[in-house]
């Protein structure tokens, strides 16, 4: 089985120009044969849904094991990692939107969006609903997916109206939480040692080098870090300075740039390591994620 990615768009005109005001995406991964690491530093806002697979998100200090039908709501900004374990299916489906461009929606009789003007960054991301609103959901949400419509027109007034309801949904879960679902604190050492490599990923840190940081021993960095996020202290850095080269490149840096100024010291293997764990290389990456001036 293939894996599956879509995206659905709904364009609204901003001083002459059609802008993408929600974005639905669903994305459908094969099983994976090792615990896979996924970044997350969105300039919008943020509904996540999960619909299946192992997962734990890391959001602040928080730590969030998802089970089916859970969302997370981001503020823009909000920094968070994913950590997908192998050996099963992951599912999902991601909306994406500038509260800005769909402001008019306030002006109904209730605001839809509490959820996001209201709430403190880095606090009740996890918005708790009912197994009936669950199934409601993910029934619109897969409904918006396969819709095809007679034209862009028909599709996108069909995604609009069911967006609504979606956001519907989760103002009422997050202003009104179902059961007693309890967060789970990130434990301050894992906590302090993600902060740590988050800050220094450009130095030339090792194993030996992070855990004289912690004032613990070697193994007991490896193996406490290893057993809570799924992947190695090395492995953790390795995707932090990933992700930071693949802003640069976006953001209009030399290859060069975001090869040394994210931490790896071999331009060579900065290009292979680019390319096996993204399927491109960074020149092309760079040349469908740079915004068309």
């Amino acid at each position: 089985m293939a894996d599956i990615r879509r995206e659905r768009k709904i364009n609204r005109i901003i001083n002459g120009r059609p802008l993408p005001a929600i974005a639905f995406r669903y994305s459908k991964n094969t099983i994976l044969t090792k615990t896979d690491i996924k970044f997350s530093r969105v300039q919008r806002a943020e509904i996540y849904i999960h619909v299946q697979g192992t997962c734990n998100v890391f959001i602040g200090n928080r730590t969030y094991r998802m089970n089916p039908g859970d969302v997370l709501i981001y503020n823009k900004d909000e920094i968070h990692f994913s950590t997908i374990l192998p050996e099963t299916v992951f599912e999902r489906f991601v909306i994406l939107f500038y509260p800005e461009y769909i402001d008019f929606i306030c002006d109904l009789s209730v605001n839809l969006f509490n959820f996001f003007y209201e709430r403190t960054s880095y606090e009740q991301n996890l918005v708790s609903l009912s197994e009936e609103k669950r199934r409601e959901l993910l029934e619109i949400l897969y409904a918006v997916d396969q819709y095809a419509g007679k034209d862009e027109f028909d599709r996108d007034l069909f995604a609009f109206n069911n967006c609504i309801r979606i956001f519907q949904i989760i103002n009422e879960g997050y202003l009104h939480p179902q059961g007693n679902r309890q967060t789970q604190r990130t434990p301050r050492l894992i906590n302090e040692i993600i902060q740590f490599i988050n800050r220094a990923y450009a130095q030339n840190l090792t194993l030996e080098s992070m855990a004289r940081q912690m004032n613990i021993s070697q193994s007991y960095l490896s193996s406490a870090f290893k057993k809570y996020v799924g992947v190695s202290p090395y492995e953790y850095l390795l995707n932090v300075r990933l992700d930071h080269a693949k802003r640069m490149l976006a953001n209009g840096a030399s290859i060069e740039e975001a090869c040394y100024d994210s931490g790896f010291n071999n331009y060579s293997h900065f290009i292979q390591f680019f390319k096996k764990r993204t399927g491109t290389t960074p020149y092309k990456y760079q040349k469908n994620h740079t915004p068309a001036k």
